[in-house]
Order: structure tokens, then sequence, then C-alpha cells
């Protein structure tokens, strides 16, 4: 018995059914996945060129690797699984691995059924009929979903439609991309993407910089020395840098500098002190050309070259115009100013700041290189010149110049004499008054001004033209010297109701003080002058008696300052002539090696020590001359004499010197020609002061010099010798000191004579009144 061929039909029918179901499946599946790398190629092609810019040859490289794996994909996915013959045998064992629940059964249906065609099959081919019945009948209820992973495909589905989608949108959305990446990644062509960073440059116009447009080219015209700043603002896709580009006037030099990032989406870079004429762009991210390019001229700016100066003060300074070839000008107020500056180059506009006043335009001399102005110097400020050049450029940080306007200040006036404050005087008095007088410009007026009691009227005593004496002009400017003498014999004092003058009486306090006035004047020129004072001094109006007795306290304290002076003198003498003697030692070599340095020391003492008496000398020469100007000057002795010494004593306080002895030293001059006698009180005193002033300043500083030479001299000698001179010269000394105590109390001697004989007349002159008294009638009033 066979087995009917018609049995297992059915069974294989079932596999072709089957089969032809999974050839379905792996078309579909085969075109899912080269779906999916063909989405995967063209992403990862797209963002790779998109972001990295690629080159030809590796868009070539990706083209070529695309048509492998995809060829590859087709082949392993499609091709190889819809071309490759599979047998029913093949595909039985698919199903029962798929349904553990068929035991085999369809393989060995089959496997049986093929066997049972042999003539040598041995086995119940009824058996196996039955056995390809069954399994037909399991093959029909087989499930094909196992045969598959369902989920598996369908996902793969979805994310290659959705991957499809994708691609479609974005192409519909973005043609032109698209079409950009079919020509560079299909067609291999160089055409650019659509930029995706845009990088506007910014350049502030502002003074000395300005910015113009011509054809491709951005000019940035500026002046040398400028900042200048470039601000980039990164528009689109932000670049992680930003370049400058850099190069020289010629282009024979490129650089490239990093900008600085300020924000999330700008950057700067500042230019220092701009010498050099210059081309630049920028670049970062996808802006990478040279668009646009910036040409910054790099340009000279005028300057002052020259400033000069024609300085004209006001007319009440007498001081001549003068010209100045600098800037900065110190001139009196009110000066007028003619202000000339020559530029460094052509100028269109050249402007005078004066401080915080309003600008001043410059007129043009003839040229645009020469300008002037003028002005009035009222205080003192700072100018400077802005000047525009013919390049619209202004020059940069204008020098700035001093203007310095010196006010004409006070007159300075002093009071030289009388040397004390407050003065004591007699009514027959002659004080002499001396003034010293400064001021910038010169002095109009000076007075002396007197005043007896609070409400009087102020008396004005006019220093006369000859009475201020000019010297040489100092730092400070004119300085003179006013001399007035001051007479109470002829002086008119105001006096109320009438205002009728009268003469000084006994208890009057005149109050006086020294006036100046200079000739300043405003701007308009009219006067107004400063005043200078000095203080306010006293002259008390005493009897002769008082000031006598003033005197005679005065003498005596000279009198007891002398003969200390001549204590001290012959306390040196004696001590030179110790070491005199102690030099004189016959035994002893005449070398340097003799001289004892306790010897020197003793020696340097005696010298000091005549110094100081040198200095005690002058002061007391000092205090007899104050003596003699107090009996002078107030007529205490009433003689043509005294009117003579009064007025020599006067013109020599005229003369201009250091010395403030030196008026007194030409009294005794004349007193030695024999001018005034021994008798007369002024001879006396005349004496007096050439004996004082020949010890003082003749005698004591030859001592002091004997002393210094003989300090130095080193052979004994001349030594002793040295020591014995300056003896002889402290006993002269001492002989003009005996003198002069001779002479005060000579002087005193004959004080006392003039006092009683004084006292006598008055005695006489009060029983004259009395006796005229009661002889004559007093006459009585008349009453009618």
């Amino acid at each position: 018995m066979t087995v009917d061929s018609s049995a297992v039909k059915p069974l294989r029918r079932k596999l072709g059914n089957l089969r032809q179901k999974l050839k379905a499946l792996y078309l579909g599946y085969g075109t899912v996945r080269l779906l999916q790398l063909t989405i995967a190629g063209i992403m990862l092609t797209f963002l790779m060129d998109w972001f990295l810019d690629l080159p030809r040859w590796v868009r070539a490289f990706h083209a070529s690797l695309a048509i492998v794996v995809g060829a590859i994909t087709f082949h392993r996915f499609l091709l190889f699984p819809l071309t490759r013959k599979l047998e029913d045998e093949e595909l039985a064992i698919l199903v029962e691995s798929k349904n553990p629940e068929f035991r085999d059964q369809i393989i060995s249906a089959l496997q049986l059924s093929r066997q049972a065609q042999q003539p040598d099959f041995s086995d119940s081919k009824p058996l196996v009929s039955a056995m390809v019945e069954k399994a037909t009948k399991e093959l029909a209820n087989a499930r094909f979903g196992r045969l598959a992973d369902r989920r598996r495909i369908l996902r793969s589905t979805l994310l290659a439609a959705l991957g499809a989608a994708s691609v479609l949108v974005f192409a519909g959305l973005y043609p032109a991309v698209t079409s950009i990446y079919v020509q560079r990644n299909i067609g291999l062509q160089d055409i650019p993407w659509p930029q995706k960073t845009f990088l506007e440059v910014m350049v502030q116009e502002g003074e000395n910089i300005q910015i113009s447009v011509s054809g491709s080219m951005n000019k940035i015209r500026l002046a040398r020395g400028t900042d200048l700043k470039i601000n980039v603002k990164a528009n689109g896709q932000v670049p992680t840098n930003v370049e400058l580009c850099y190069e020289n006037q010629d282009r024979s030099i490129e650089d490239r500098r990093a900008m600085n990032r300020i924000g999330d989406r700008d950057f700067t870079y500042q230019f220092l002190a701009l010498t050099q004429s210059f081309y630049f762009h920028v670049e970062g991210g996808d802006d990478d050309d040279s668009d646009p390019l910036f040409w910054v001229d790099v340009q000279p700016t005028p300057r002052v070259k020259e400033v000069k100066a024609l300085l004209t003060p006001p007319v009440y300074t007498r001081i001549e115009p003068t010209e100045i070839h600098h800037g900065n000008i110190e001139a009196p107020e009110g000066s007028l100013i003619r202000l000339e500056i020559e530029t460094s180059m052509p100028v269109s506009e050249a402007i005078l700041t004066l401080g915080d006043q309003k600008p001043l335009k410059l007129a043009s001399q003839g040229g645009n290189t020469s300008f002037v102005a003028s002005l009035v110097l009222e205080e003192s400020l700072t100018y400077s010149f802005e000047l525009l050049g013919a390049n619209k450029l202004r020059n940069r940080d204008p020098l700035r110049y001093s203007l310095t306007a010196i006010p004409d200040t006070d007159p300075r006036i002093h009071l030289s004499l009388p040397g004390v404050s407050d003065l004591d005087a007699t009514e027959k008095a002659v004080v002499p008054i001396k003034v010293q007088v400064n001021d910038d410009y010169g002095v109009e007026e000076a007075w002396l001004s007197l005043k007896l009691g609070q409400d009087l009227e102020e008396l004005k005593i006019p220093f006369k033209t000859s009475d201020l004496v000019a010297v040489e002009r100092a730092d400070s400017g004119d300085e003179l010297v006013g001399f007035l003498l001051l007479d109470f014999e002829t002086l008119q004092l105001p006096s109320p109701p009438d205002g009728a003058g009268r003469k000084v009486e006994i208890g009057d306090r005149i109050r006086y003080l020294a006036v100046s006035k200079d000739g300043n004047a405003n701007l308009s020129g009219e006067p107004t002058p400063n005043f200078g004072t000095t203080s306010e001094n006293r002259i008390s109006i005493v009897t002769r008696i008082e000031l006598e007795r003033r005197l005679e306290e005065l003498r005596r304290r000279l009198r007891e300052d002398v003969r200390k002076l001549q204590k001290k003198q012959l306390n040196v003498q004696e001590k030179v002539l110790a070491l005199a003697a102690a030099s004189h030692d016959g035994s002893e070599e005449l070398s340097s090696s003799a001289f004892d340095p306790a010897e020197r020391e003793a020696i340097l003492d005696a010298e000091v020590t005549e110094n100081r008496l040198f200095s005690d000398g002058k002061r007391l020469s000092t205090d007899l001359a104050r003596i003699f100007d107090v009996h002078l000057f107030n007529r205490l002795e009433e003689s043509s004499l005294t009117e003579n010494v009064i007025a020599s004593l006067f013109e020599s306080f005229r003369e201009p010197s250091d010395d403030p002895l030196s008026a007194y030293r030409k009294i005794i001059a004349d007193h030695a020609r024999g001018s005034a006698g021994d008798s007369d009180q002024i001879g006396k005193m005349v004496t007096m002061l050439r004996v004082l002033f020949r010890a003082s300043f003749e005698r004591i500083p030859e001592a002091s010099k004997l002393l210094k030479q003989a300090r130095s001299t080193v052979e004994k000698e001349s030594r002793r010798e040295l020591l014995g001179q300056s003896a002889e010269a402290q006993r002269r000394v001492l002989e003009d000191l005996e003198l002069l105590l001779n002479k005060m109390e000579e002087w005193e001697d004959f004080q006392s004579l003039v006092q009683m004989t004084r006292d006598v007349i008055e005695s006489q002159e009060g029983i004259r009144t009395r006796t005229r008294g009661e002889i004559l009638p007093e006459k009585k009033p008349d009453r009618r």
C-alpha cells in the first residue's frame, strides 16, 4: 500500500501559503530597515555637513559609504531573504521552533511521506497517511504571529515612518536647505550652506572718529593717538570665539586678535593710541569672510606750534608793553593780552577756551595756520586752543596754559623813625619821621595823619615829592623812603569850635600814623586806589623837667653799664697779660710743639669775651645816641648849634645806609673839625659819642683781631708779641671808658649848674610877677 500524494498536498499547500507570508514579511521588514538606514544616513550627513561644512572629498566619501552600506543592507534584508529558496522541511522546522507543542509532527510527516514513496519502505503506510493528515490539521491551527516579532516590526516601522515624516516636513519647511543638501551630498557640488552666524560690527562715531562707506569698503577716519573700540554683536548662532583679523596698510603683515566676550552675544576689542592706518574684519562661526572690510585711516591732527603774547599792562602800572614767546602768562590784573598762535597744519577753525567762560573764536591772520585773539586779563584761569583741521579732525587733549592775573596789592608802609611806638616830647620838640613804602607799581601819595582827641578833625601832613626818595627797585616793587621833620613850634593843630589852629600844649596826646596810596584803576580807567597804613602811635607832650628827669634816669643806667663794660674789659686785659707773660720763656724752643692746647683754649676764651664786649659796646653806643636824640630833638639846649646839628642829623638820616649809627658818625666827624666846643651841651654829648664810638667800633675790634691772630700763630715769640699788642689795645679801651665816665660826670655837673641857674631864673621870675601884682591895681571888668 502506498501513501496517497493527495494527502500530502494540503500540508505542502499550507506550507506554501506560509512561505508567501514570510516573503511578504521579509519584504516589508527589509524595506523598513533600508528606510531607517537611509534616513539615519541623511540625518547624520546633514548634521555633519551643516555644522562642519564638510569639504567635497569628505562628502564624496560619505556618498560612497552610503552606497556601500545601502547595497549591503539591500542584499542582507531584501535581496537575500526574497531570493532564497525556503524548502518545506526548513519551513516546517521554523514553524515547529516557534510552536513547540507540535513536537516535530510536521517535519516527521514530511520526512515519512517522502520515505513512503520508496519501494523499500517497510513501515505502515496508513500510519504515515494518518500522521500527514494530523500534521496538516496541526499546521492549519498554527499561529503565524509566532513566526515574526510583530512589536519589533511595528516599532521599526513607526521609527522609520517618524524619521521619514521628519525628513519630509523639514524638506517642506526648508526646501532651499534641502536642495542645497541634495546638491552638496548627492550632486557633490560646492554650494554654500545658508549662513548661521551674522557678525555685526559696530564702531561708535564721535569726536575725532568719522565713519563713512565707499562701495564695499567701510572707512573709519580718526586722529592719531586716538583709542578705537570695536564692538561686535553675534546674531543667529553665537560662536564661541570671535577674532579680529588685522592687516597693515600695505597688507604685508597679518595678525589675528581674539576679542573679549561680554554677555551672551557681544564681543569687544580696543586699539590704544593708534599711530598707523590698517585694515580689519572680524570672523566667528561660519561668518568667516572679510565682509564687511574696514579701513582705519589714522591721520594727524592740528596742534599749536607756537604761542606768542603781547602784554599791555594798565597805564597806572607804568610798565611798558612786552612780548613773550610762551603760553604761560603772568601779568597785572586788567592787562590787555593779544594772543597769536601758529598751527602745525591748515586749520579751518580755532577756538580759545578760557576756563568756564564762553569760548572765543580766533581770527585768521591772512592764512589758515596763523590766528589771533585779544582779551582783558580779569582773573587767573587756564586756557587752551581747540583746533579743527581741514580734515575735520580736532586736536586731541589740547595743551593747557595758565593765565595768572597779578592783583595790585595794598601799599606796604613801615615807620622807621621814631624808633619807639609811643614817644614823650616837649612842646618845642622836633620829631624826625621816616617811612619806608613798597608798592607793586609805585606810590602816588603818602602823608602823616595827626589827630588830637577822638572827635577832632584829622591833620594831614603830606610827604613832599622831595621827601620821597626812590631806592633800587626790589622784587616786591618800587621802594620809597619818605622823610618829614615834625616841628611842634610851628605845628598848628585843628581846634574846635571854629576850627582855628593852635599850637601844641603840655598834656596833649597826639595820635599819628603814616598812610600811603597807590595809583590802581579799574578796567574802565577809573581810579580805585589801595591804601596802606602803619599802626597808630602816640606822642605825649610833657614838661621839660619831666623829660629831663627821665633823661637823668637813662644816663644813670648808661653810667652803670659803662662801668660794667670797663670791669669786664679790665678782667680780659689781666688774662691776656698773664698769657703774654707765660709765653715769655726763653728756655723753650720756638716751635709748633711749644703751643700748649691749654694756652690756645685760654686765648680763645679771651677772644670770645672780647667779642661779647664788642656787642655790649654797640648797645651802649645806641643807647647814648638815643639819649643824644632826646636831648637834641627836644631842644633842651636852645641855640643855633642845636638847630644846625638837628638839620645835619636829619640830612644824614636821608642818606641810605645799612649802619643805623652812620648819621652820628657824621656829627662826630664835624665835631672833630671843631664845629662844636666842649663848653656847649651838644658838644659835650658829641664828645661822649666820639669816645664811646672809638672804644666800641675801633679799639675793641682791634683787640679781638689781635687775639685771633695770636691764637692762629704757631711761633711763640710772635704769639707773645700779639698778645702784648692786644693788651695795649684793651688798655686804650679802658682809657676811653674812663674818659667817657669823666665826661659824663662833667655833663652831670654841668647839668646841675644849668638847673641851678634855671631855678634861680624861675625864682626871680616868680618874685617879679608877684611884685608886679602887688604894685599895679587889679583891672576890674567893665560892667557897662
